[in-house]
C-alpha cells in the first residue's frame, strides 16, 4: 500500500512528513471535499478522496484487470508459460522491454485517463499512480533501489495541458515503494503526432528518435521503471527505453495503468475470465 506519510524532497527522495503537517493535510482535504467535491469521471457520482482509485465503488467493480496468464515479456494475455504471438514472431518494437499493466483500457479506466488528460483533472492524475503499486514487486527486485521515470510530454503539449499525467503517476509510485522519481532523465525532443489509429510500423516510425536522455552520467548502472498511462504496441515505451539503455541503464522495464488489447488478445482474456 502507498505510504501517505511520505513526500519527496527536491531531489525526488522520499522523506517522512511531520505529524503536524499530516494533520493539516487531513484538515485541508476534508475542507476541499466540502468546497470542491470530487466526482467519479465515469458516472459523475461523488467519491471519497482516499479511495485507491479515483472512481466510485460501483465503477471500480467494472474494471477489467489484466491478470492470470500473461506473456512474460509484454504482458499481453497468452497461454500459460508461453510468449504471445507478437513476441513469438518478433513483431514488437525494439528494444523489447518487460511490461505490465493494471487493467484493460476500457470503461471506467478509460474514462479516468481521458478525464485527467483531456479534461484537465489533475485531482484524478495524482491518484492514478496508486493502482500501479501492485505491479512493481513482481516486475523488479528491490523496488526501492529502482528509479521511476515518467514518459514525458513535449513542452508545447505540456503547456497546453498544464501538467503531465505520468509525472504525477511516477511520483506516486516512487513514494509508495520508497524510491526516486526522475522526470528529468528523459526529454521529448519532437512534438510527434498522436499514435491513435496507426499501425505498429507507423507507431514505431512516429516516435523514432523522439526522446533523449539529457543527463546520461546519472543513468549509468540504474534500473529504470518507465511509467505511462496507456500502452498499445509499446512503441512509445521502447522509444523511451532506447536513450536510457544507450546512456548505461542496467535494466529498463515499463508499467502502465491500462493496456489497449488487440481483438485476439481481448477474446483470449475474456475466455480466461469465464
Amino acid at each position: 500500500m502507498r505510504n501517505h506519510n511520505r513526500q519527496l524532497n527536491a531531489e525526488g527522495t522520499p522523506q517522512e512528513v511531520p505529524s503536524f503537517f499530516r494533520w493539516l493535510r487531513r484538515i485541508g482535504r476534508a475542507a476541499a471535499d466540502l468546497v470542491y467535491p470530487v466526482t467519479c469521471p465515469h458516472c459523475r457520482r461523488y467519491l471519497a478522496r482516499d479511495d485507491p482509485w479515483p472512481l466510485c465503488h460501483e465503477c471500480q467493480l467494472l474494471i477489467e484487470p489484466l491478470a492470470g496468464s500473461l506473456c512474460p515479456i509484454c504482458g499481453h494475455p497468452a497461454p500459460s508459460g508461453t510468449l504471445c504471438q507478437a513476441c513469438e514472431a518478433g513483431r514488437t518494437p525494439e528494444p523489447s522491454i518487460r511490461l505490465r499493466s493494471v487493467a484493460r483500457y476500457a470503461g471506467p479506466v478509460r474514462s479516468a485517463i481521458l478525464a485527467a488528460k483531456a479534461g484537465g483533472r489533475q485531482d484524478i492524475a495524482r491518484r492514478l499512480g496508486d493502482p500501479l503499486l501492485s505491479l512493481v514487486p513482481p516486475l523488479i527486485d528491490e523496488p526501492s533501489k529502482a528509479v521511476f521515470v515518467p514518459v514525458p510530454l513535449h513542452p508545447i503539449r505540456r503547456r497546453q495541458r498544464g501538467f503531465n499525467l505520468t509525472d504525477d503517476m511516477a511520483r506516486t509510485v516512487a513514494a509508495g515503494v520508497g524510491a526516486r522519481s526522475r522526470p528529468g532523465w528523459l526529454r521529448r525532443t519532437q512534438n510527434t503526432a498522436s499514435q491513435v489509429g496507426k499501425s505498429l510500423e507507423e507507431r514505431v516510425a512516429n516516435v523514432a528518435g523522439a526522446f533523449a536522455c539529457p543527463r546520461p552520467e546519472s543513468v549509468v548502472g540504474s534500473r529504470v521503471v518507465l511509467v505511462d498511462d496507456v500502452a498499445t504496441t509499446a512503441a512509445t515505451l521502447a522509444a523511451c527505453a532506447r536513450p536510457l539503455l544507450d546512456a548505461g541503464a542496467s535494466e529498463v522495464v515499463g508499467i502502465t495503468l491500462a493496456r489497449a488489447l488487440s481483438p485476439l488478445a481481448d477474446r483470449r482474456r475474456r475466455k480466461q475470465s469465464v
